[in-house]
């Protein structure tokens, strides 16, 4: 396994992050990184990045109910793309 901070995946242009368990500080970190990535790229996540300047001018963001196959319930997802 690989640390998702230490990781380059700015080139990615789709991300999936199942951080429910994760620290607030975590996703902060994750938010940030995030910022790197190139305009359209979507990163999916499990938690709602925090509400800051930066964050919320670089992304649009919606939540979305989906179903999964590892759970009988549906998993709310953040999805942001970044602008």
């Amino acid at each position: 396994l690989a640390d998702a901070l230490q990781v380059d995946w700015t080139d990615a242009s789709l991300v999936f992050v199942n951080n429910v368990t994760w620290p607030r500080s975590t996703v902060q970190a994750l938010a940030s990184k995030a910022l790197q990535l190139r305009r359209g790229a979507v990163v999916l996540s499990a938690q709602r990045f925090p509400c800051e300047p930066d964050v919320l001018q670089g992304f649009d963001c919606r939540g979305e109910a989906c179903v999964n196959g590892w759970s009988d319930s549906e998993l709310l997802l953040w999805a942001y793309r970044r602008l």
